[in-house]
């Protein structure tokens, strides 16, 4: 047995009354389905197993998952645009503040894998 979904339409033609049936295979949506599930059980646990504040971000720019280190250290929430909280630098340590103001490290709406190596490095820095 196989998951299915059937369209049937009766109509005449010539004087007879016919079905038409289309029948659809629904066994690869259904497998795209529960990877699409396992794979975001998957992000959940892992962003949950990071002591450190970790995000998932859209290409949007817009959280859409964090960690508890990530809320209660950032004050982020679901559905935050852009990471405003985290790179405008508000609840960061002084030193970590004056660094992003000094490096215009702070930039709205940065690609993610598009930081520099020093970007790297404070950010690496600030989540020990």
């Amino acid at each position: 047995m196989y998951p299915v979904e059937i369209n049937l339409q009766l109509f005449d033609y010539g004087g007879e009354k016919l079905c038409l049936a289309l029948v659809v295979d629904l066994t690869e949506r259904k497998q795209l389905e529960e990877e699409k599930r396992r794979k975001e059980e998957q992000s959940r646990l892992m962003l949950k197993g990071i002591p450190s504040p970790a995000w998932l971000v859209s290409r949007e720019r817009r959280i859409l998952a964090q960690n508890k280190a990530a809320a209660s250290l950032f004050g982020t929430k679901v559905g935050d645009y852009c990471w405003e909280r985290v790179l405008g630098g508000g609840n960061l340590p002084d030193e970590y503040r004056e660094a992003l103001k000094k490096k215009k490290t702070a930039r709205r709406c940065r690609e993610p894998n598009a930081t520099s190596a020093e970007e790297t490095k404070l950010w690496s820095e600030m989540s020990r």
